[in-house]
């Protein structure tokens, strides 16, 4: 054991492996090899008894080979009990080729490979059953070990002074099994050389448990920050683990706790430090608090971002209600200003003398035609039957129309018809040119759409109709209808 923690090879023994494993995983010393500090932090090595000693938890694989036939039947059911508990759903055992999991019974165990002995496991949670009973652990007294009190240096060990020391050492295990925290006190290899009530039950640790590795008799401890808190401790002073949570074996419960490592020197003066005293603090009740006080800050901030997402939500619509609220104030403001235009036009109509007919002349020559363009204009009937009103607005959305042609259409011819009689007036603006869209005689298309608009809107003030046929690569021709019955004769 001692050789495999040490991790130091001969280079014969890397022989199997290629350069770049060797240069990874160790490092040279003159003709040997040793295991890198990273990789030697995952692994931890100790002696495990299976009658006795508390399971790993949620491992991947077991392989017991020609060990349970070693075993009563009691023992063996007992290490299989321990095997199940231990490992995941889904996760490996290997046994010997002469072993079974009878003497278990039930479905944990399902075959995977008969000829090589190799189950998986599956079904629900195990829990683990008291410590089978065992006799009295004999007391040990290693040659190279040394007994060691709070603060106290070596001690000899001798059958003369063993009654003088269970006499010493009584008041002392009494005084540690009434405190309320779990007290651990541990050498450098990590063996437990005093533990009381606390400590047992904390750590889920069964039977005497002194001279055993504290890594692995502690159930379900994270085993790489324990034994880097109690590491630390001998070397730098006090340490602490972070809050971890451990299972209680035999009920499943979930406790949490916190380790407080303490160097236990032999010489103040010289600050050698031979055991470190592991102090096991039950933080279950403040850190079930904790987590509630965590659990509502992340419902609070939940909360707080679907306001946020809300108000942005709210925000974006209110400034879209806006902008469309904006366009059509514009939009009530210029039909505001074409119903102002009418209204004057109107009173102008009545006011104005009778005059005698005369022939139509459209304004139209505002609109200037490119070289190029062919334009044309046909008129017919007599400008005395318009009210002024109307005769304004007749021309002004022919001489949209024309824009639109001119600007717009690439075309090159322009026809440009006007008729009046009693009844009605008519115009039509007609081009060659390349066509609208449909969407612009719904009013989408842009500027166009937007011109196109007003001017169907100035033919609806009139009683009249404006109606748009166009095709793409088809030219587009503009007509507009006003009945005249409506408006009283001009004077």
């Amino acid at each position: 054991m001692d050789f495999a923690r040490r991790g130091v090879y001969p280079k014969a023994a890397l022989s199997g492996l290629t350069e770049e494993q060797v240069g990874r995983y160790f490092t040279q010393d003159d003709n040997h090899y040793e295991v890198k500090k990273l990789v030697r932090s995952m692994i931890v090595f100790g002696e495990h008894d299976l009658a006795r000693r508390s399971p790993f938890p949620r491992i991947d694989l077991v392989m017991s080979r020609n060990v349970l036939i070693y075993f009563a039947p009691e023992l063996q059911r007992r290490a299989l009990q321990l095997f199940a508990y231990s490992l995941r759903d889904g996760g490996y055992m290997v046994l010997g080729k002469a072993e079974t999991t009878t003497p278990l019974g039930g479905d944990l165990f399902v075959p995977e490979h008969r000829e090589h002995k190799v189950y998986r496991r599956q079904g629900e949670r195990f829990l683990m059953p008291p410590t089978i009973p065992v006799g009295p652990v004999p007391t040990r007294r290693p040659a190279d070990r040394r007994a060691t009190d709070f603060g106290a240096g070596p001690k000899a060990w001798d059958a003369g002074d063993r009654d003088e020391g269970r006499r010493t050492r009584k008041p002392d295990e009494r005084l540690l099994n009434r405190l309320p925290v779990g007290v651990v006190l541990v050498d450098q290899r990590y063996d437990i050389q005093i533990i009381n009530s606390a400590g047992r039950s904390l750590l889920s640790i069964r039977g005497a448990a002194v001279g055993e590795d504290l890594l692995h008799a502690a159930h379900g401890v994270p085993y790489a920050e324990v034994r880097n808190a109690i590491d630390s401790a001998f070397k730098d002073g006090i340490s602490t683990t972070g809050e971890f949570s451990v299972e209680e074996a035999t009920s499943g419960e979930p406790h949490y706790l916190q380790l407080v490592c303490l160097p236990q020197r032999i010489d103040q003066d010289k600050g050698l430090t031979e055991t470190v005293l592991v102090v096991v603090n039950d933080v279950t009740d403040i850190g079930n608090e904790r987590r509630k006080l965590e659990e509502r800050l992340r419902e609070t901030q939940a909360e707080q971002e679907r306001l946020r997402h809300e108000s942005r939500m709210e925000m974006t619509q209110h400034m879209k209600q806006n902008k469309r609220l904006i366009e059509e104030n514009r939009r009530l403001e210029e039909a505001n200003r074409e119903l102002t235009s009418l209204n004057e036009d109107l009173q102008s109509s009545y006011e104005e003398p009778s005059s005698s007919p005369r022939r139509l002349r459209p304004p139209l020559v505002e609109v200037a035609v490119p070289p190029g363009m062919r334009a044309k204009l046909r008129t017919d009937g007599d400008e005395s039957h318009l009210p002024p009103h109307v005769r304004s607005q007749i021309f002004s959305i022919l001489r949209e129309g024309l824009r639109n042609a001119v600007e717009h259409s690439g075309a090159g011819h322009v026809l440009v018809e006007v008729g009046i009689t009693a009844e009605a007036a008519t115009g039509s603006v007609e081009d060659d040119g390349q066509g609208l869209p449909e969407s612009a005689g719904k009013g989408d298309d842009g500027g166009n759409g937007a011109r196109l608009r007003s001017m169907k809107e100035r033919a609806a003030l009139l009683g009249g109709r404006l109606r748009l046929l166009s095709r793409p690569g088809g030219g587009t021709r503009v007509e507009i209808t006003v009945p005249l019955n409506s408006f009283p004769p001009p004077h």
